[in-house]
């Protein structure tokens, strides 16, 4: 079959969907384009692209044109900001790929709308990703933009009937969207995001992990524990930072903390400055497997993260929020946490047992290998995609 994946933004240096389903549909023999602007992601929030993404990824704008990539087409059409990113020539781009199926990535951005409105026209099925986590759809304040993102909201879930099956990442993604856009439970297919299980992996050699442990600074009694991602308020590293300092005047002071990412200025300072934390930038997927590999605990204070899978198939035990609402990342394989920086250092001191870090972690690997290779999401989705081609309907398991 012919399958256009479409995304607003796409960056080569980073380890999202967009980078890696399309690959994996390639792989089982299909047909796939991806088709997205000129930008790299989060482009469209320029202060925030300068200070975490620039030094990593480059220029916010990129060149179009056709390219061939891990086996599928990489289409860049010419971005438009009048009213609000949109994707000016993806209509044609559909139109000329004539594509059995389409697959989106959040019902409320404005490239699905385009998709939505021209999908009778020209016969497609689609198929589409959502990651409306409650933890980052806040209600906004201005009375301007509540009004906006009210109409948006009310178009969406309009223009969500064309949709054939959602995948929500998470429980209360599925609740969002029943109960903020009205789509019915029956359209949505609970479906995780996946590991790159070639690069994540546990490495077995101890030698291989205490070069890196040895690179990063680190000796046999630490407990490193890694932070990766942005720098800024709402995924609050500086928690883990804070917890750190709670830990070293107690006497904790084998515990570390490493971030790996970027903010600005007075945020790294900040990480840096206080006791056992070091700030190292980003770094390419092979680069960050190694990290994960040489470090203890993955810790995200604040929201959801892909990386939070990629830790764990790499065997590390991951401590999260509990008002996390995807209590599977942790299930059997970490720990949540309550209270700010007090009540997170008390989390951490939990997981000062080598045993019990590797009990975690190891079920959190096996938890990942088993299920959420991109290979095997992919799989999944081609079988709802046939079914879809020939009766109409795929199940709802």
């Amino acid at each position: 079959m012919k399958i256009v994946v479409v995304s607003e933004w796409f960056s080569e240096k980073m380890g999202y969907a967009e980078n890696h389903l399309p690959a994996a549909l390639a792989r089982q023999g299909h047909e796939v384009h991806l088709v997205t602007t000129d930008l790299q992601v989060y482009a469209t929030y320029p202060k925030m692209y300068d200070k975490v993404y620039r030094a990593h990824l480059g220029p916010p704008v990129v060149p179009t044109g056709v390219f061939a990539k891990d086996g599928y087409t990489l289409h860049r059409l010419r971005h438009s900001r009048w009213g609000g990113l949109s994707n000016p020539g993806l209509a044609a781009a559909l139109e000329r790929l004539a594509p059995d199926i389409v697959y989106c990535f959040e019902v409320m951005n404005a490239d699905y709308q385009v998709v939505a409105e021209h999908r009778r026209r020209l016969g497609y099925r689609i198929f589409c990703e959502s990651r409306l986590h409650s933890s980052v759809l806040r209600r906004p304040k201005d009375p301007l933009k509540r009004l906006r993102a009210w109409f948006r909201r009310r178009r969406s879930a309009r223009l969500a009937a064309e949709v054939t099956l959602f995948y929500p990442i998470a429980p209360d993604v599925t609740r969002n969207l029943v109960e903020q856009l009205g789509i019915p439970e029956a359209k949505c297919k609970p479906a995780s995001l996946a590991v790159d299980v070639g690069t994540f992996r546990k490495v077995e050699e101890p030698s291989a992990r205490r070069g890196w442990r040895a690179e990063l600074g680190y000796g046999p009694d630490d407990i490193v524990c890694v932070y990766t991602g942005r720098f800024v308020a709402a995924k609050a590293p500086l928690l883990l930072a804070e917890a750190l300092r709670r830990l070293h005047e107690r006497g904790d002071v084998h515990f570390k903390a490493l971030f790996v990412g970027q903010g600005d200025a007075a945020e790294v300072a900040a990480l840096a400055a206080h006791p056992g934390c070091r700030v190292h930038p980003f770094v390419d997927q092979s680069r960050l497997a190694e990290i994960y590999n040489a470090c203890d605990i993955g810790v995200w204070p604040k929201q959801e993260s892909t990386s939070q899978l990629d830790a764990a198939a790499c065997g590390l035990p991951l401590v999260l929020d509990a008002a996390v609402e995807d209590t599977w990342r942790t299930e059997g394989s970490g720990l949540t946490y309550a209270g700010g920086a007090a009540g997170l250092a008390d989390c951490l001191g939990r997981l000062a047992s080598a045993e019990e870090r590797a009990k975690l972690g190891e079920n959190g690997r096996l938890k990942i290998a088993q299920a959420f290779s991109w290979d095997k999401l992919a799989s999944d989705k081609l079988a709802d995609f046939t079914q879809a081609l020939t009766s109409g309907a795929p199940s709802h398991g």
